[in-house]
């Protein structure tokens, strides 16, 4: 745009220079013809029309040049024949000699215009050179000023006349210096390079200047100035003075001599070079390679030039090769290692790693490439590779087998050979056998292998055996030519030629050897032979730590055995009570998994009061530094066991300090020694007891009879008077009383305890019974002043029941009451109807009970005081007959007392008639009323055949499914397997008892059977072994013997197949 706009303005600036030229033109002869006709009067200018045209045609052509003189000049010539020529004027005179006239003036203006244009052009040249000259010379001026190069004006005779201070600054001198002629040019010139101004000075002389050359000036400090310098004479009159150019070399000079100095360098760091130079065209052709790299390949490096460094690639890598030249051809950076073929045709590996070379205008000239030989590291890690693919090979197998074909095919694709064979040692024949064999696909091995699995090795023959004798590998060249080696003919069939052998060993043993062939002849190779041998130490180590395993294997297996069927638990622990180890009983009385326990401490599991007993325990173990049996005590959702724990320390193998030991459950063994020890002290307190009773008895059965026997005898032998008579028969009746209540008392105990009170059952109301056992004991309470106090809430409170027992209950209470209490004291008498059920309340402001004694209150033959000097008499059976009466009748008795002297209260709970009508029991049972068992499905477990077979026979009567089992440890199974309705057990049975088999049940899931309805049937009668069994899991407790009846009935309430209380005093 910029370019197009300065051609319009030159292109308009010259179309106004060319209008302007002529417009001169014109107005001069404009002036001319003016004149003319002004002075024509007088001067007759008609008689010479042209005169002042020439004028005009002169300033036109010296104007504007030449065309515009012509111009001029024909523009004169009509003017003048027009107006000036003619007969008349301003007609054109066309006759010959005006004509000619004319011509002759045209010829003329075109001469004049022609000289006038051409001193115009001269003059226009003139200012146009003397402008360059001026430009030339300020450029001149500006180069000599700038001190960029030395300029010197000097003669001929080498006298410098002039000098700027780039020159001065070069030589060292100073302007006045020159100004004093103290500066020559043959002075400062060196004499060894005098020689050099000679054919430059001729030059000079004969074409005016010279051509630059190189030469050196002596400065005036004496160093050498290195210097090009060109000359050229001053074209004046005289042609004596010269003017010259010089350049200062000194830095050019330095920086060639550094620039050889680093060529010599790296060229002699190229031709020794540990690594080849490999230059190559775009094209691929080599232009340059070094020494190394000629050597590398076996070539001279005028061989190697002109050819494509394809031809030198392996036919293997040759693709490669080209994709990776193309690479770097687009500037992608990489290394890249393939194999070239020397001139032997044996291959090398190389690494090369390339750049790009450019020329200045950015074009590729090539591919620089520095080339390392890598064969030896390609091997090493060939070998690494291999030793990589053995040592995997080992860590996969599980066992020999798996890794020796494996293994042989890892030795032969690595080295590049064909077959490998391994011989195994037999121990016992002491002779070496084929086990197994490996070879390439393209192989046929068939007759070789055939022959290799016939024939053995004794020490010493063949390769193997010599191998086994010496213990070292051994390497064959050439099979063929090999005496030691029977097997040459079919190797020979095969095409196999180069073989080594090595061990397989164990420390000194031999364990096998292996063997690897060749189709070609193989030079032997040191280093490959000792990694073999490494090899075979490895694949020994393996052997061996397979054999190692498999001992392991079966040790651990015998570990776990034991573990596994401990009947306790087996641990270890860190010194910190960290368990490293738990067997799998733990999982039982830590309710944890195993993994769970792992890491953790008891503090983790159990209570911290338990866990810091165990682990005061187990201080004591590691303090002492010696096993020590220690008894434990563990709480459990069953109860608190007891394990019996042998703890001693142990050392790993680094020598930390560790804690071991097994722990077994003796909880029944402590239960039986606990129930031994409670029986023995229940049977010396019962022998007290039954001492004391005894004592009692006696006296309370003698205490009457002294008065009766005393009034009888002396009623017999004197005579009173009536009064006499009737106090004595009034305390003879008394105390016979007295003896009919102790005996009625104990025949009561004795049909309880047996089970054969006989209750009258029917509707008695309460209140009745309160009212009449009040008015019994009413004179009494008169006697001793004790007031009575009846406060009845419930008047319809009817029970089910025998009234004469009824009464005997309260009576009891009441007597004891006004027995107990002092003078004038208080016995209250409350009834009263709560929910459900009837209470009846006796209070007395009486001696009290001591609260040491209270629980024992309605137990049988016990008494608070039975000493000789008690104040109260009684046998203690009274309110133990209360109890159990009131239990047949369905409810319930307590005793209270603050304490002793501040009275006791005694409360009666008894099911009201609605009740009791709806539980639907009577115990007088006719035999339509007998439950429907037909259907159920009831389990029964007695070790006693007798008692088994009469139970099985009593339920089937009944038409319940049975299923007998004479042992505990057969429930388990068949409860899962057949889904009882109910499970009936005795107590007492060998290796698993009737309590032990219910817990184990209990801790089974609800459809496993752990919910299923109990029995205890069992000889063991005590209220102790009641409570026991109700406590172990059992719903009811029969004792033996039992009623058929009783033993339905009690079946039927266990399964709610009827709505009867049930009154089995077992």
């Amino acid at each position: 745009m910029i370019q197009r706009t300065s051609w319009r303005l030159k292109h308009t600036e010259t179309i106004r220079n060319r209008l302007l030229t002529y417009g001169v033109a014109i107005v001069s002869i404009v002036i001319a013809l003016v004149l003319m006709v002004v002075l024509d009067p007088w001067l007759e200018m008609t008689k010479s029309p042209f005169l002042l045209f020439f004028g005009a045609i002169m300033l036109s052509a010296w104007y504007g040049g030449h065309k515009p003189g012509v111009f001029a000049t024909l523009l004169s010539a009509l003017t003048a024949n027009y107006l000036f020529m003619g007969n008349s004027r301003y007609e054109f005179a066309l006759d010959a000699i005006n004509i000619s006239r004319v011509l002759i003036f045209i010829l003329e203006g075109i001469l004049i215009s022609t000289l006038s244009g051409a001193l115009l052009k001269a003059q226009k040249r003139t200012q146009q050179s003397l402008q360059l000259l001026q430009v030339s010379e300020a450029k001149f001026r500006r180069l000599v000023d700038s001190d960029i190069i030395g300029v010197v004006s000097c003669d001929i005779y080498g006298a410098i006349t002039e000098a700027n201070n780039a020159f001065l600054k070069m030589v060292g001198y100073t302007q006045e210096d020159v100004l004093a002629e103290r500066v020559r040019w043959d002075d400062m010139t060196p004499p060894d390079l005098r020689h050099l101004d000679v054919p430059a000075y001729e030059e000079l002389m004969t074409k005016g200047k010279n051509s630059p050359y190189e030469k050196a000036f002596i400065a005036k400090d004496g160093r050498r100035v290195p210097i090009i310098v060109g000359a050229a004479i001053i074209e004046d009159e005289s042609r004596e003075n010269v003017i010259s150019f010089v350049l200062d070399l000194t830095r050019l000079k330095q920086t060639e001599k550094a620039l050889r100095e680093s060529e010599e360098k790296y060229r002699r760091i190229v031709e020794t070079a540990n690594e080849g130079i490999w230059l190559n065209d775009a094209q691929s052709q080599t232009t340059y390679v070094n020494s190394r790299l000629a050597q590398m390949l076996g070539y001279s490096m005028e061989e190697m030039l002109g050819r494509s460094a394809f031809d030198y690639v392996d036919k293997t890598d040759l693709a490669e090769a080209k994709r990776n030249f193309k690479h770097k051809k687009q500037g992608l950076t990489e290394e890249h290692d393939f194999r070239l073929r020397r001139k032997d045709g044996s291959s090398v590996w190389i690494l090369s790693r390339s750049s790009r070379i450019f020329s200045e205008n950015g074009e590729l000239l090539g591919i620089l490439s520095m080339v390392t030989d890598v064969t030896e590291r390609k091997r090493s890690e060939q070998r690494k590779l291999l030793q990589y693919a053995v040592s995997r090979v080992l860590a996969e197998a599980k066992t020999v087998g798996d890794a020796m074909p494996a293994i042989l095919q890892s030795l032969c694709e690595s080295l590049g050979w064909q077959l490998g064979i391994f011989w195994g040692l037999e121990h016992q024949s002491n002779l070496l056998y084929y086990t197994n064999h490996w070879h390439i696909p393209s192989l046929d091995v068939k007759e070789f292998t055939e022959v290799k699995q016939r024939i053995t090795f004794a020490l010493g023959e063949g390769l193997p055996g010599c191998v086994w004798a010496s213990g070292q590998p051994t390497w064959i060249v050439d099979l063929i030519e090999d005496e030691n080696f029977p097997r040459a003919s079919a190797a020979v069939k095969v095409g196999l030629h180069g073989v080594f052998a090595f061990p397989i060993r164990l420390e000194q043993e031999i364990l096998g050897v292996i063997e690897c062939f060749s189709d070609k002849v193989q030079e032997p190779d040191e280093d490959l032979l000792e990694m073999m041998a490494s090899i075979g130490s490895e694949i020994g180590q393996f052997i061996e730590r397979k054999r190692a395993e498999e001992e392991l294997a079966k040790s651990q297996q015998l570990f776990w055995s034991f573990m596994n069927n401990i009947p306790g638990t087996a641990f270890i622990k860190d010194e910190e009570g960290h368990y490293l180890f738990v067997n799998p009983v733990t999982e039982h009385w830590t309710n944890c998994k195993q993994a769970d326990i792992l890491g953790k401490t008891d503090f983790d599991i159990l209570s911290s009061e338990i866990a810091q007993q165990i682990r005061e325990n187990d201080k004591v173990v590691l303090a002492a530094g010696k096993p020590i049996e220690i008894q434990e005590t563990l709480p459990q959702s069953d109860g608190e066991r007891y394990w019996m724990s042998f703890k001693f320390p142990i050392e790993d193998v680094s020598g930390k300090k560790m804690l071991a030991g097994m722990s077994f459950d003796i909880t029944e063994r402590k239960q039986l020694e606990n129930r031994l020890q409670q029986q023995a002290t229940e049977l010396a307190q019962a022998n007290s007891i039954k001492d004391e009773f005894l004592a009692v008895l006696s006296h309370e059965l003698r205490s009457p009879l002294n008065p009766i026997l005393g009034w009888a005898k002396l009623l017999r032998t004197r005579k009173f008077d009536e009064a006499t008579v009737a106090r004595a028969l009034e305390t003879i009746e008394r105390n016979a009383q007295v003896q009919i209540q102790i005996i009625a008392d104990l025949l009561d105990i004795s049909r309880i305890i047996r089970g054969q009170l006989n209750l009258n059952i029917s509707s008695v109301n309460l209140v009745s019974i309160v009212e009449a056992a009040i008015e019994t004991v009413r004179l009494a309470a008169e006697a001793k002043a004790i007031e009575m106090n009846l406060d009845i809430h419930a008047n319809h409170a009817v029970v089910l029941g025998d009234s004469s027992r009824l009464q005997q209950i309260v009576w009891n209470f009441l007597s004891n009451a006004v027995k107990f209490t002092p003078n004038g004291g208080r016995v209250d008498v409350r009834l009263e109807s709560i929910g459900t059920n009837a209470h009846i309340t006796v209070s007395d402001t009486g001696k009290g009970i001591n609260p040491n004694f209270l629980p024992y209150v309605f137990d049988y033959f016990r008494q608070e005081n039975s000493t000789t000097n008690r104040q109260f008499g009684g046998l203690g059976l009274g309110l133990a007959i209360v109890r159990r009466l009131v239990e047949f009748h369905g409810g319930s008795v307590k005793a209270d007392s603050p304490g002793v002297g501040q009275g006791a209260t005694f409360t009666v709970t008894l099911p009201l008639k609605t009740a009791v009508q709806q539980m639907n029991n009577h115990r007088d049972m006719k035999s339509d009323d007998l439950p429907n068992l037909k259907g159920l499905r009831v389990l029964v477990v007695d070790d006693d055949a007798d008692n088994l077979d009469l139970i099985t026979f009593i339920l089937e009567e009944y038409g319940v499914e049975v299923r007998a089992l004479a042992s505990a440890k057969e429930v388990l199974s068949v409860l899962a397997e057949w889904h009882p309705d109910l499970l009936l057990s005795d107590i007492g049975m060998p290796e698993v008892d009737g309590y032990t088999l219910i817990r184990q049940i209990r801790a089974l899931p609800e459809e496993l059977g752990g919910q299923v309805r109990a029995i205890a049937l069992t000889a063991y009668a005590g209220e102790m072994n009641q409570q026991q069994a109700l406590s172990a899991g059992f719903e009811k407790h029969v004792t033996k013997p039992v009623d058929p009846t009783e033993l339905a009935l009690a079946i039927a309430n266990a399964v709610g197949q009827m709505n009867r209380v049930n009154y089995s005093s077992g």
